[in-house]
This record gives C-alpha cells, structure tokens and sequence, in this order.
C-alpha cells in the first residue's frame, strides 16, 4: 500500500545524475547475496531508529559499517573498531570515512571482521536467550 514511497525513490535515482551507478534492487528475499557484494554498509538513520537490524545484519556477515552515531548503530558500532560512528549530519566526515572505506582495503577487511566477531559474542540468538532467561530469572 506504500507503492508511492517506492516510486518516489525511483524518480529521485533517475533525476540524481547518478543513476548509472545507483542500482535499485527492491525487496530481496536472498539478502545474504546482497550482503556478499558490499564493501561497506552506509546507514543515516537518524536517532528515531532503535536496535538496527541491517547495521547487525550487515556486521553479521562481516561487512563494516558507517554510520550516525545515535541509537541503536551506536550501540552495535564501536568506533575505528568495527566501523565508523559519524555525528548525525556531518557529510563532510561521512565522506571522508567513505573515502577512507575505499582507500584502504585491508583496514575494511579487518574491521568488518571485528564487527561479525562483535555480533557473534553480544548479539547472537544464543546471546539473546541466555541474557532474557538471566533477567527473567532474576524475579
């Protein structure tokens, strides 16, 4: 029913002057492969967002990411350690960090293991259930 949100999108990839490097993929229900052709996840969400699932997930499979730092990608990034936590509007830095991204390779790579390791230890299924049985337990 949010159709208009979609198209919306589109005419804003057409009328960029980037549309030939923008692609547009919609819903995915394989988002592993989407994951796997990334270097970097870019998140601007602002400080509405809570737990970030595409910040985890991306980490997850062990892609790095910039992000604003507020919410729930602050809790999940630790900064120049599994990313990169950019203060919410300032795109002179988040280029630079982007540039940064693609300049050098080998601190990506290490930082986006760093982060899969992060989300493994803190935030797994596992993880989860031993911390809310802990809680729950403690009544």
């Amino acid at each position: 029913g949010e159709e208009w949100r979609e198209n919306k999108l589109k005419k804003e990839i057409s009328d960029s002057g980037f549309s030939s490097r923008i692609h547009y993929l919609g819903f995915q229900q394989n988002i592993e492969k989407v994951y796997r052709t990334i270097n970097v996840l870019v998140s601007t969400s602002n400080e509405r967002e809570t737990f970030s699932l595409v910040v985890g997930e991306s980490m997850s499979f062990g892609e790095p990411v910039i992000a604003y730092n507020t919410g729930g990608p602050a809790e999940l990034v630790i900064d120049q350690g599994t990313g990169y936590l950019i203060e919410i509007g300032n795109i002179s830095d988040l280029i630079l960090k982007m540039k940064l991204s693609i300049s050098k390779p080998d601190l990506i790579k290490k930082l986006g293991q760093n982060g899969k390791k992060r989300i493994l230890e803190n935030f797994s299924e596992k993880r989860f259930v031993t911390n809310f049985e802990n809680e729950y337990l403690k009544f």
